[in-house]
């Protein structure tokens, strides 16, 4: 059995209001997956994340990364935050530096690394996000768009072993969402856990391996994306509904031995395909 990548073992944290942001979470993230966290505002879903590299610190309860437990102590926090970068809804919570090119350079400079290696990963994540254009700009004048690749960018030169973004997909027009997933594609083909935490069940279904539902501070369902149309009754008690796909593939009385398609192209596809095998 594959053991787990970061693993949430009964985790609880409140906030200073007394607030719950996590109530006895357990949790397990396999490598090199792509697990969806969906929940109602308020569910716990941020809280979750801040978590995944050491933001927040449980109140009880245990978090282990790459099996071990973690301690919180500095050099533990530093690998931690090296191995798990987090790309937040907001960029302007993200970006401080002057231009694009000294913000994705910030994270490997305070790892202490020689100048040639810092160029290097600058250059590389200016490549990958498709960035040399406005690489001196000021991070102020970009759009919102160009500074949400310049945060995913930033995290990117730090070489992580796990990538978490909190609503990814929010502010972008559709031609930035497909070049944020072509680009999410490539990382876990390159061996990248991705975790991403989103409203829109549609885009989860699409996307992810694994989805995860979160309720009232705690994991309230997990299971494989695939095996989701049988899990219609636990989606509607946590105010979801099935994705718009796996409602139009019911509404058309499919063969109940073929799994519901995952996006509304594949629905096509298989429409035309049928249509072929009519006799007129």
């Amino acid at each position: 059995m594959t053991s787990a990548m970061l693993e949430f073992d009964r985790v609880t944290h409140s906030y200073a209001d007394r607030s719950r942001g996590l109530d006895n979470c357990t949790l397990a993230i396999p490598p090199n997956s792509r697990t969806a966290i969906l929940g109602k505002n308020g569910a716990g879903k941020t809280t979750l994340l801040l978590h995944c590299n050491g933001i927040l610190k449980p109140q009880s309860g245990t978090i282990r990364y790459g099996g071990q437990p973690l301690t919180y102590q500095r050099d533990d926090l530093i690998r931690l935050r090296t191995d798990v970068g987090i790309v937040f809804q907001n960029p302007d919570n993200q970006l401080f530096s002057a231009s694009v090119r000294e913000d994705i350079a910030f994270g490997p400079l305070n790892l202490g690394l020689p100048k040639d290696e810092v160029l290097r990963r600058v250059d590389e994540a200016l490549t990958t996000m498709h960035l040399h254009d406005c690489a001196h700009k000021p991070v102020q004048n970009l759009s919102f768009g160009q500074k949400k690749r310049v945060c995913l960018a930033g995290v990117l030169a730090m070489h992580p072993q796990v990538l978490i973004l909190d609503e990814p997909m929010t502010g972008l027009d559709p031609a930035m969402q497909r070049e944020l997933l072509a680009q999410l594609d490539k990382l876990q083909a390159a061996g990248l856990t991705l975790i991403l935490a989103t409203h829109d069940i549609d885009f989860a279904f699409q996307w992810s391996d694994t989805l995860v539902f979160m309720h009232q501070g705690a994991c309230a369902a997990r299971f494989p994306t695939g095996d989701l149309a049988e899990h219609q009754s636990t989606l509607s008690a946590l105010g979801f509904e099935l994705p718009r796909v796996v409602q139009l593939w019911n509404a058309m009385r499919p063969d109940k031995d073929l799994p519901p398609p995952r996006s509304v192209k594949e629905l096509c596809v298989h429409i035309m395909e049928n249509k072929k095998g009519t006799p007129e």
